[in-house]
C-alpha cells in the first residue's frame, strides 16, 4: 500500500474535487479509496477506463474526475509515447507541449509518427505531495520493474490475447542490471530461433540466432557494451546451454533483458486494452476548460487522424464536419480541422 504524507493536504484537495462540480453518487470517495487502499502499481498511470471498470463508474466520469483532481493537485498527468510493437513507454512528458511529433523506440528500434489518436497515451500518477510509491524513484526498482512496468505500459495484448507483459515475462532468460565498469552473467538452455538483448535506456541491442544440432556442452559467450552496439555483433550459437556474460565498461548503469523469440516470431503489432488518447482529450471540454494554456509543441506539431467536431450553424443545430487531418501547432484558441469517420461521428457520444 503506498504511504500517504500528507492527510492534510489529502483531505483539502479531495473537498475541493468534490466540490468542483456535480459528481454521481460516490464517484469522489471511490477516488479517495483508491489513493488510501491502492498500492503503489495502482496508483502509477492510472488509467481512467480501467478504473471505471474496477470501480463502477462510467467511463466519461472518470476522466473527467481524474482531469479534475489533477487540476486540485492530487495527481500528475503523464504524457506517454506508446510503441505499437513492444508496448514500451518511449517518452514520458508532464505536458503536451512537449511531446514529439517523431520517435523511435529504443527496445525494438523502430521508428513511428506520432499521431494525437494512435500513440500517444495519457495516464495519472498520484502527486509525491499526497503519497509516496516506488514508482517515484525509479532508480531503486528492480530490473524487471523498471524495464517492463516503469518503462512500459500494462495494456499490450499479442495477436493470441495474452498480455504482453505475461508472455515476455514466460520468455524471458534472465535480466539485470549491468552495472557501470562491470558485468552480469545469465545462464540459460537455448532452444532453436533467436536470443534477443533488449533495453529501454538504450538503443543499443543484440541478436543470436540458434540454430543446427542441440549440443550438451555449455557455450561460453561474452559481449561487450559499446554505447550503441554490442559486441561482437554475431556469434554462432546451438541449441544447449549457454553462459553468457555482458560487459558494461561505461560510467553508467544499463538495464538488459536477455528474451528467447521461437523460430517463427514475427514482426507483429500488439492491440491495447482501452487508454486515455489525445484525441480523447481534444474532445474533452473538461481538459480545454481546465488546461487551457495547453499547446502541441515543435514546429512540425502531431496529426490527428480522426476527430469529429461540432460546428453550430445560424438558425439549426449543431452538426458534424470533416476534412483532412491536420499536422498543424493547435492551441486551444485555434480552430481545428479534423478527419471524422461517420460511424463514430461525435454526436453519438463524448469519445
Amino acid at each position: 500500500m503506498a504511504t500517504v504524507i500528507d492527510e492534510r493536504a489529502l483531505d483539502e484537495r479531495l473537498a475541493k474535487l468534490e466540490a468542483a462540480r456535480g459528481w454521481s453518487p460516490r464517484v469522489v470517495s471511490r477516488l479517495e479509496s483508491l489513493i488510501r487502499e491502492g498500492d503503489d502499481t495502482a496508483l502509477f498511470r492510472v488509467n481512467p477506463f480501467t478504473l471505471a471498470a474496477e470501480r463502477g463508474l462510467d467511463p466519461a466520469e472518470a476522466t473527467d474526475l481524474l482531469l479534475h483532481a489533477t487540476a486540485q493537485g492530487l495527481f500528475e498527468m503523464d504524457w506517454l509515447l506508446i510503441c505499437p510493437r513492444c508496448a514500451c513507454a518511449v517518452e514520458s512528458f508532464a505536458k503536451l507541449r512537449a511531446v514529439m511529433r517523431q520517435f523511435r523506440c529504443p527496445q525494438c528500434h523502430n521508428e513511428y509518427e506520432a499521431a494525437m489518436d494512435d500513440y500517444i497515451a495519457i495516464y495519472f500518477n498520484i502527486s509525491p505531495q499526497i503519497a509516496a510509491t516506488r514508482y517515484q524513484q525509479p532508480q531503486a526498482l528492480d530490473p524487471f520493474d523498471y524495464t517492463f512496468h516503469y518503462r512500459g505500459v500494462r495494456e499490450g495484448r499479442r495477436p493470441d490475447g495474452a498480455l504482453y507483459i505475461d508472455s515476455t515475462r514466460a520468455a524471458l532468460c534472465g535480466i539485470e542490471f549491468v552495472p557501470p565498469e562491470g558485468a552480469a552473467s545469465f545462464g540459460f538452455t537455448a532452444a532453436p530461433g533467436m536470443v534477443a538483448g533488449v533495453s529501454a535506456d538504450t538503443e543499443a541491442g543484440f541478436a543470436l540466432q540458434i540454430s543446427g544440432e542441440p549440443v550438451t556442452g555449455t557455450q561460453p559467450v561474452r559481449l561487450a557494451y559499446r554505447g550503441d552496439r554490442y559486441e561482437p555483433a554475431e556469434v554462432p550459437l546451438a541449441p544447449g546451454p549457454v553462459q553468457l556474460e555482458i560487459a558494461n565498461p561505461s560510467s553508467h548503469r544499463i538495464a538488459v533483458a536477455v528474451v528467447q523469440f521461437p523460430p517463427d516470431a514475427g514482426d507483429e503489432f500488439l492491440t491495447f486494452d482501452p487508454y486515455l488518447t489525445g484525441k480523447h482529450l481534444l474532445t474533452s471540454q473538461t481538459f480545454k476548460s481546465l488546461f487551457r494554456s495547453e499547446v502541441v509543441g515543435g514546429a512540425q506539431g502531431i496529426a490527428i487522424r480522426d476527430i469529429a467536431i461540432l460546428l453550430p450553424t445560424s438558425g439549426a443545430r449543431p452538426r458534424c464536419t470533416s476534412a483532412s487531418a491536420t499536422s498543424t501547432p493547435t492551441s486551444w484558441s485555434s480552430s481545428i480541422s479534423t478527419g471524422c469517420a461517420k460511424p463514430r461521428c461525435a454526436m453519438a457520444g463524448p469519445w
